[in-house]
């Protein structure tokens, strides 16, 4: 990765224009992408600062955005989207892997796991879904769900475990190997 600019550079994150609203680097940090309100990710070159591409299939706000992580080559990239669907694309070429559906309501924030291999996502429902990342098919509603919408979840670094936040003021741990 190259080292910090000195100064901070400024390039304009959504091609449309619209507010920008998440973002997310790449494992190896070569890429970073940016979700916005009008349903566009962006994925930009890092070094270069150029826009390599958008990706396809999108149309309502984009609140979370998540790489692959090394184990799977850092080349998996998932965007949860208000349409209530989780969309994970090859991120270097923008192909659509994969489509999860299943909160009634936006889905707010996505993880891949260290794999690449699943992907969890937090919803305004409140629920929290595991999702096979290829295929798109939910594997697991969480247990213990929140009351309240969720809006951050991580893997752990192994991807054992998944940690999550919600508007219910409280943090949930969930064994997902």
């Amino acid at each position: 990765m190259s080292r910090p600019h000195p100064r901070a550079q400024v390039v304009e994150a959504d091609p449309a224009g619209a507010f920008v609203v998440s973002v997310a680097y790449s494992a190896d940090g070569r890429r970073l992408a940016c979700g916005s309100m009008g349903g566009c990710v962006a994925v930009f070159d890092v070094a270069s600062q150029r826009l390599l591409h958008t990706l396809p299939g999108l149309s309502m706000a984009v609140r979370g955005l998540s790489w692959g992580g090394a184990e799977g080559g850092g080349s998996s990239l998932a965007a949860a989207c208000d349409d209530g669907h989780v969309h994970v694309y090859n991120g270097e070429s923008g192909q659509l892997l994969a489509d999860c559906a299943g909160h009634k309501g936006a889905a707010l924030c996505v993880s891949l796991s260290p794999s690449a291999a699943a992907c969890v996502s937090g919803g305004a429902d409140g629920s929290l879904r595991l999702w096979e990342a290829r295929s798109g098919r939910c594997s697991q509603a969480l247990a213990a769900e929140h009351g309240e919408a969720v809006w951050g979840v991580a893997h752990s670094p192994g991807g054992a475990h998944v940690a999550s936040v919600s508007d219910d003021r409280s943090i949930g741990l969930f064994a997902v190997a």
